[in-house]
């Protein structure tokens, strides 16, 4: 009985050396993200952030799934990479994979009240991930991860609340805006090797 009892002061001990606050911190993201972040869409900015934290939490519950039926479904793509890549293809696909989600910042520069039940929305969007070890932007990639890109969000407001129908943003170069959710279909020009 004595033993057990020591054990158990053992394993209890262990347990909370390990659960320090950077432990708590990462259970309590993991919960988090167990379900969508509550949505408000009682006003067009507040449908806006809601967007964005969906679109955040989302990123990190995909990251955080290695138990779920899709992950195990994806496995014999996971094995098939791994075992025909080597060298630095091989260490590009490791380190993408444990890649953490993009990180963004994000400002809403204006709302405008087109009608009761149609708004503009008008943000400012910052890459903040970090820049992997040895990689030196251009000029332009600086100046845009330093300044933002804008971007435009249409919303509706019907029976459930105000809603998104368009997200535009728009490319540094050229001022070409491109509709994110456009459905018509790409002409495909770019080949990977």
């Amino acid at each position: 009985m004595m033993i057990r009892s020591v054990t158990l002061a053992a394993v209890l001990a262990l347990a909370a050396c390990s659960g320090g606050p950077g432990a708590e911190n990462s259970r309590a993201a993991e919960t988090a993200d167990a379900q969508p972040p509550r949505l408000d869409l009682s006003t067009p900015d507040r449908a806006v952030r809601s967007y964005w934290a969906l679109t955040d939490s989302a990123a990190r519950a995909e990251r955080l799934d290695t138990t779920s039926a899709e992950y195990r479904r994806r496995a014999p793509w996971r094995n098939a990479w791994a075992a025909i890549l080597t060298g630095e293809a091989g260490e590009v696909e490791a380190a993408r994979q444990r890649e953490a989600p993009e990180t963004f910042a994000r400002e809403i520069v204006a709302v405008q009240t087109e009608s009761p039940t149609r708004a503009v929305v008008l943000v400012r969007i910052r890459n903040t991930s970090p820049i992997p070890p040895g990689v030196t932007p251009t000029e332009r990639e600086a100046a845009s991860r330093r300044d933002g890109n804008p971007a435009r969000y249409v919303l509706e407001r019907d029976s459930a609340g105000w809603r998104i129908s368009q997200a535009q943003y728009q490319y540094a170069e050229g001022g070409m805006v491109y509709p994110r959710w456009d459905p018509t279909p790409l002409v495909p020009t770019f080949g990977l090797p």
